[in-house]
């Protein structure tokens, strides 16, 4: 059974930042295919490239997501204090771990 994608609200109508690898560029290095997001402007080396930008920015974007979905939960009177700092201590591990 086939589902939706509860994503396509985030697709805008961009121009992309670069063609290029900006991150690549700066470090003297070269990529093998770009990646442009689509909710915004960013461009990015793909998974084949050494360095795979695009994939990093993208983990970014999915932390930064889940940030704020703590936040709300908080907000609303979901989650206490507490839990909230346990969610984002594992957060800080995720994003420590991929980071490298």
């Amino acid at each position: 059974m086939a589902t939706n994608c509860t994503h396509l609200d985030r697709i805008k109508d961009v121009r992309p930042s670069a063609n290029c690898c900006e991150e690549c560029l700066q470090m003297g290095d070269t990529w093998m295919h770009l990646r442009e997001y689509l909710s915004c402007d960013h461009v990015g080396c793909c998974d084949s490239s050494p360095n795979r930008h695009a994939m990093k920015a993208g983990r970014r974007d999915l932390f930064t997501a889940e940030r704020e979905a703590v936040i709300s939960l908080r907000d609303a009177g979901e989650i206490n204090a507490e839990v909230m700092r346990r969610v984002e201590r594992d957060i800080d591990l995720e994003e420590l771990r991929f980071s490298g």
